[in-house]
């Protein structure tokens, strides 16, 4: 049977050709090549050459497409490879190849949608949306309704710096010009990828990833609710596009650590330890310190912690002072006419607030001071909640729970914690003697 070929051919002048939209495209055969070998060469010639026409006369969505699907194709291989990884699920994969039929699918219908377009990654358009429309645009809004409810004192300065920075960052990854109608299922996965690919080169940790993807998903939310977008993705909240953080093991200070920090520090700093040690406080707590939290006549502090003083079913800690505590504490106790204790110039220990530019700027004197002794030392730095841990985790031992709990000044979550009773006073106030035995006996 005589072989059949695609191409025509034209023994006289050993050429191939292809009649294509009312034109001849003529493909030579090379000197001293033999038709079958020539054949096959020029049926790649021509194939690049029909896309070359295609690209050339396709519509401008048709184009675009053509583009989209090109990226897509490529994602495709990177998501095989976050799959095998363990990176991905193969449900977060297949939804990428479900994508690459829906895109080939919508170029044979002629440009016309199929459903819904497309990826976060594709080529952006040159003419750009309206900045009402615009992922550039709303984050922007999305930022300065943030900003105003930390200058409020609804969200912490620290908050907004992170809804800040996360936020900058889907919107550098999805493109600021791009049209919001166009986040989808495919957007979310898309970016849940980006992510866990950081994670695995170690650019981001789990519990920093797990920011970026809650405020991804926050901006998502805030567009449906400002009624922006009619809906959000089916995969919104799919159970495998999470990102999970470990349980870490508590980390503590060892007793010979405490002692030399004490020892090698100055008499502020040493107030500085002292008071995390004695009563749980971390730098905001001691910066907060109000005048009316602490009873000089009994050598008392009684208060709740500074992240959630305004909430109703946080317990109030009325913690005794160890004499080493209350001794520094009335030396350095200030004539500010609320904070116990500032710095040189008056100025609360630690404190944050945001520049023209919408970026925090933070200054922590204890962190400052307590670092010193780290390097002082030649000793490794920790954070300094760990001191805080320290002393929880003692009271844990030889205590229990309750006594710990109370003494870090957390709000009850389970239901047997929010109906729990309060330690008893005495009780505690032998805990956190016993405790201090423990730091600065013999």
């Amino acid at each position: 049977m005589a072989k059949k070929y695609q191409l025509g051919w034209d023994k006289n002048s050993r050429r191939w050709y292809k009649r294509y939209k009312k034109r001849l495209y003529w493909f030579p055969a090379k000197k001293g090549e033999s038709k079958e070998a020539s054949y096959k060469r020029c049926w790649q010639d021509w194939l690049a050459k029909k896309e070359a026409i295609d690209s050339a006369q396709a519509s401008p969505q048709i184009a675009r497409l053509r583009e989209i699907l090109a990226e897509a194709e490529a994602a495709k291989e990177q998501f095989q490879t976050m799959e095998e990884n363990g990176i991905i699920s193969e449900h977060a994969r297949q939804s990428v190849e479900w994508e690459i039929q829906r895109i080939r699918k919508e170029i044979a219908a002629g440009g016309v949608p199929q459903s819904q377009p497309t990826f976060a990654w594709q080529v952006q358009t040159t003419e750009a949306p309206d900045v009402e429309t615009s992922i550039g645009g709303n984050v922007e809004q999305f930022l300065l309704q943030k900003r105003g409810e930390a200058e409020r004192g609804e969200i912490s300065i620290g908050r907004y710096d992170t809804l800040r920075r996360c936020a900058e960052h889907f919107r550098d990854w999805a493109g600021k010009k791009t049209d919001i109608t166009t986040l989808n299922g495919a957007t979310l996965i898309g970016y849940h990828a980006e992510i866990q690919t950081r994670v695995s080169k170690k650019e981001f940790s789990t519990a920093y990833a797990k920011d970026y993807w809650a405020i991804c998903k926050q901006f998502f939310r805030w567009l449906y609710q400002q009624e922006k977008i009619d809906s959000l993705p089916r995969n919104f909240d799919d159970k495998s596009l999470k990102i999970r953080v470990g349980a870490k093991a508590v980390e503590t200070f060892t007793m010979k650590e405490v002692r030399t920090l004490l020892a090698n520090s100055s008499e502020i700093t040493k107030l500085y330890w002292l008071l995390m040690l004695n009563c749980g406080m971390t730098q905001v707590d001691i910066s907060n310190l109000r005048h009316d939290q602490v009873d000089w006549r009994k050598k008392r502090i009684r208060r709740k912690r500074s992240k959630t003083e305004d909430w109703e079913n946080v317990p109030v800690t009325d913690c005794p002072l160890w004499p080493e505590t209350y001794k520094l504490l009335a030396k350095f106790r200030s004539d500010h006419p609320e904070r116990v204790l500032v710095n040189e110039k008056g100025k609360a220990l630690k404190r944050e607030w945001l520049r023209e530019d919408g970026k925090m700027t933070k200054v922590d004197n204890i962190r400052t001071a307590c670092v010193r002794v780290f390097v002082k030392l030649k000793a490794d730095k920790k954070p300094l909640k760990l001191i805080r841990n320290t002393s929880a985790s003692l009271l844990d031992a030889e205590y229990g729970r309750q006594i710990s709990q109370h003494f870090l000044g957390h709000s009850p979550r389970s239901i047997a914690e929010k109906h729990y009773i309060a330690p008893d006073q005495g009780k505690f106030d032998n805990a956190i003697t016993w405790l201090g035995e423990q730091f600065l006996g013999d």
